[in-house]
C-alpha cells in the first residue's frame, strides 16, 4: 500500500507541505525536539532515509547524548551492513567430499 501512496502526485505533495511545515516550526523554536522527532518519523514513514539521516546527525549536533537520533542512526548502519555480502576466507570455502575408490579400500564399500 505504501508503494502505491508513494506515487500519488497528491500524497506526495502533502508529505513535501508536511515536511516544509515541521521545518518552519523547527526554525521558529529550535528548543522544541519534538519537531525534529516528527519530522524524523515522517521521513523514515515515507522512506526517505537518507534525509532522516541528516535530521538525525543534526540532533546529534545540537544534542549529542540524545539516544533516539542515536538509535535511528545505528538501525540505518545495522541495515547497510545486513546486505553486505562478506567475504569467505580460503579456508572456509567448502571443500568436496572425495568418496574412496573401493578397489583401494575393499572394506569401505
Amino acid at each position: 500500500m505504501l508503494s502505491n501512496l508513494n506515487m500519488n502526485p497528491l500524497y506526495e505533495a502533502w508529505v513535501n507541505s508536511q515536511e516544509t511545515i515541521l521545518r518552519r516550526l523547527i526554525n521558529r523554536k529550535c528548543t522544541v525536539i519534538q519537531y525534529r522527532y516528527f519530522l524524523v518519523f515522517l521521513l523514515i514513514a515515507n522512506r526517505r532515509n537518507g534525509k532522516a539521516r541528516e535530521e538525525c546527525e543534526r540532533i546529534l549536533n545540537i544534542y549529542p547524548n540524545d539516544l533516539m537520533a542515536r538509535a535511528v542512526i545505528d538501525n540505518f548502519r545495522m541495515r547497510a551492513r545486513a546486505h553486505v555480502p562478506r567475504k569467505r576466507h580460503r579456508r572456509d570455502q567448502h571443500i568436496p567430499r572425495i568418496k574412496k575408490c573401493v578397489r583401494c579400500f575393499p572394506d569401505h564399500e
